[in-house]
């Protein structure tokens, strides 16, 4: 259900240049892959707003390793599906065969407790498939994430995430998914026990329309503001 996310640089085409590294949750067995949008940052700002219509299909943004239900790993190529830069999310989508891959089990965030066990699975510092523990430290934080927006709601944890843990699964005893890890509290640049995960609960909303239709659509009232003096 765990995979480890590399981005691809956008500047030189067919040729991979490690732009970022990270980890991912497998989503679906058609291959769905959730990471983080800053995991994927540099090469998506360099597609552009339009990279989901061109006409050559997809474009490729990532190489995605799985460890498959063999217990071999493969790596892939990843194409874009969608992305969601307010939530600091995206969905990847490798070409593995569906028997090799093993779908997170969903759970829900919104009753999770302070002091409740979680554990945290990821690639830090590009050690892959690595787990770590800890409990729930904190609910409902505003968590500011890399790309600079502000996340409502957030599950802070001392579980250790540190670099290469963005985008990977948070966990309750049970092996559900309540979270996706996205950033962490420090002035050194490692975990000092203070991280920050996205709630599951608003994962499982966007994640399905970022598989539908590429990007999340929001409701708006569509006011103008009058000049004119009553």
């Amino acid at each position: 259900m765990h995979a480890c996310t590399q981005g691809r640089a956008a500047a030189v085409p067919e040729v991979d240049v490690p732009e970022g590294n990270g980890s991912g949750v497998v989503w679906d067995q058609q291959g769905n892959i959730v990471t983080n949008y800053h995991v994927l940052g540099s090469v998506l700002k360099g597609l552009g707003p339009n990279a989901l219509k061109a006409a050559a299909g997809p474009p490729r943004v990532a190489r995605v390793t799985v460890l498959g239900t063999d217990g071999v790993q493969q790596t892939y190529d990843g194409v874009l599906v969608g992305a969601d830069k307010s939530r600091d999310l995206a969905v990847v989508r490798i070409n593995a065969p569906p028997e090799q891959l093993r779908p997170v089990t969903l759970g829900q965030s919104a009753p999770l407790r302070v002091g409740q066990q979680v554990l945290a699975i990821g690639c830090p510092f590009g050690f892959d498939h690595t787990l770590t523990t800890g409990v729930v430290s904190g609910l409902n934080r505003e968590v500011q994430s890399v790309v600079g927006s502000i996340i409502p709601g957030g599950i802070q944890t001392d579980a250790a995430i540190n670099p290469g843990n963005s985008g990977g699964p948070l966990l309750d005893s049970a092996g559900h998914l309540v979270g996706i890890n996205t950033a962490i509290f420090t002035n050194t640049g490692t975990s000092v026990g203070v991280g920050f995960a996205i709630p599951g609960d608003m994962v499982t909303r966007i994640v399905p329309q970022l598989i539908s239709n590429g990007r999340v659509v929001r409701p708006s009232l569509g006011i103008q503001v009058s000049t004119r003096a009553s």
